[in-house]
Order: structure tokens, then C-alpha cells, then sequence
């Protein structure tokens, strides 16, 4: 399986997170997705993200957080993501900052879909090579084709 199916280039930015909090910085994930797909209202993203959350931290020890929430309406899952320059802490006691957001959205009757893009996701943030390749993007178009690249060099 390939991530490339799920990415979509409007879905991915470098972002200044300087002084925000973790819940700022999902609702301001939140109103882009929106912006982007149209289909997805930011409140009912941005409460299922903090639900999530609520569980427990996604973040990783990698600086890395993965984000993501199931909801009724959605016919396919995708994934945005964004370089957060200056980190944010993602309330995690594993980890203070993180600076890679991978944010997955599906629907709601593909839990096992859900699960095998964010296994994905976890191996292709496994690797510290290929994160510090995403980390150096210069905007969203750059990280969007440093993602899809990493993704082809995973098996």
C-alpha cells in the first residue's frame, strides 16, 4: 500500500506554530482542510481531532504528531500534513515538541483502512533520514513532493 492515493498536494504546508498550543494549532489544521476540501465543516474536524486527542497524546518521541479522526459524510480517506516551523507542544509526556504533522481524515465505516494508512504513516516516520528530508521543505508544494517521495522508498 502507497500513500499516494490518500495525499493531496492542497493538503500539505509549512506553517509557523511559534507560540501556539496544540488545540490552536488543530483548529487552524482544521479551517484549512475545510478551505481545501469544502466538505468537511471545521468544528465537527477540529472536535473529533480533540476527542481523539483526549485519549491520548499522538504524538511520538520522532517530533511527530499523527492526528486524526472518522466521521460520518466522508467517502474517502486522505491525509494533510504540515511542517510546523517552531513546534508546538502536543501535551505529550513523551515528547515537548512537535514539528511534523501527519493528519489523517476518513470515513467513519473504514476503521481498518484508517489503520493501515497510519501504520504507513508510522513507518514512514520511523525513519530519521527521511523525517529530516521533510523537516528541510521549503513550502507545501516541496513537502508534498518530499512526502510522496519518501513513501516510494518504503516497501
Amino acid at each position: 500500500m502507497k500513500l499516494t492515493q490518500y495525499i493531496r498536494d492542497n493538503l500539505a504546508w509549512v506553517i509557523d506554530g511559534e507560540g501556539q498550543s496544540r488545540d490552536e494549532l488543530l483548529h487552524a489544521l482544521s479551517e484549512r482542510v475545510h478551505a481545501a476540501s469544502s466538505g468537511i465543516a471545521t468544528e465537527t474536524l477540529y472536535k473529533a481531532l480533540l476527542e481523539r486527542e483526549g485519549k491520548g497524546s499522538t504524538a511520538t518521541p520522532e517530533g511527530v504528531a499523527l492526528p486524526h479522526a472518522m466521521l460520518d459524510g466522508i467517502t474517502e480517506n486522505f491525509v494533510a500534513v504540515a511542517l510546523v516551523r517552531g513546534g508546538v507542544d502536543f501535551q505529550s509526556p513523551r515528547v515537548k515538541s512537535v514539528d511534523l504533522v501527519f493528519m489523517l481524515i476518513g470515513p467513519a465505516n473504514q476503521a481498518w483502512e484508517h489503520i493501515r494508512i497510519l501504520a504507513r504513516l508510522a513507518r514512514i516516520c520511523h525513519d530519521p533520514s527521511g523525517l529530516a528530508r521533510l523537516r528541510d521543505a521549503e513550502d507545501g508544494a516541496d513537502l508534498y513532493e518530499r512526502l510522496t517521495a519518501e513513501d516510494g522508498r518504503h516497501v
